[in-house]
């Protein structure tokens, strides 16, 4: 499992790479999307090219650069604008239909590996194919999903068994979901059973979530970020038995959340 950050300053980034991160997740996506989450408890901040370019000149860890969803006048220029300031992949946000994944990557032309923001009910009715273009990694938005097939909870995707299909269409891209955050965390999903759902379904990298931000103290990130490894060491020497429990208390949360 690897593990991003949202770094919301220099500092954090500069922890990032101090406590064994491997990559900066920069977001750069702002249209439409304070509309599209409004109501949501999501995390609406960006930053600009010039902390983008503070970041990249003050670590060496690998940049993964957001940019808006495809449109036409914009896109080519956020990609260079991505390019220039030193990011090392570049990922489309709330892909809808299969043609702009394909115009994103042509505007790409090779110069960084491509990705995109699984987000969308529309895009997955064309996954197969989707899957089927030069692309190499994305990164299931749980929100965003959760809001475009008008979901009560963030879980829905990974219970009626979305996140599973998403998974083994995309098998040979890399592909990751969900968030980090303290071992003992997690509010009303306990983190400790979204892990093992990330484990069992073949996460390949996951993003410290806000409340990893908001419950860590930065001179106290590369201790829990340890116990984060652990737990994952340890989980992936578990049996199916033991998933099997960790579903049942899922499944039993979620059902609570669905009556609520």
């Amino acid at each position: 499992m690897k593990f991003w950050l949202f770094p919301n300053s220099i500092q954090e980034a500069v922890a990032a790479q101090k406590n064994g991160c491997e990559a900066l997740f920069i977001d750069w996506e702002t249209h439409g999307k304070e509309t599209r989450q409004s109501g949501f408890d999501t995390s609406l901040k960006t930053l600009s090219m010039s902390e983008t370019l503070a970041m990249r000149n003050c670590t060496k860890l690998e940049m993964v650069v957001r940019i808006n969803s495809y449109n036409a006048r914009s896109t080519p220029d956020e990609i260079a604008k991505a390019v220039d300031v030193g990011a090392d992949r570049i990922l489309l946000a709330f892909a809808q239909e299969i043609q702009e994944v394909d115009k994103f990557i042509n505007l790409l032309n090779g110069r960084l590996p491509a990705g995109i923001m699984i987000e969308s009910e529309s895009l997955l009715m064309s996954l197969e194919e989707v899957g089927r273009l030069p692309w190499s990694f994305g990164y299931i938005g749980l929100n965003d999903l959760m809001i475009s097939r008008g979901g009560k909870h963030l879980w829905g995707a990974l219970r009626d068994g979305t996140v599973k299909h998403i998974m083994r269409t995309l098998d040979e891209k890399t592909i990751g979901f969900g968030g980090l955050t303290r071992v003992d965390g997690g509010v009303p999903m306990p983190f400790r059973l979204l892990g093992a759902k990330q484990v069992e379904l073949g996460c390949k990298f996951a993003v410290l979530r806000r409340s990893f931000h908001q419950d860590v103290e930065l001179d106290n990130w590369g201790i829990e970020l340890q116990k984060i490894r652990q737990f994952f060491d340890d989980l992936a020497l578990q049996d199916l038995m033991f998933f099997e429990e960790a579903n049942k208390e899922f499944e039993a949360i979620i059902d609570i959340l669905e009556r609520s």
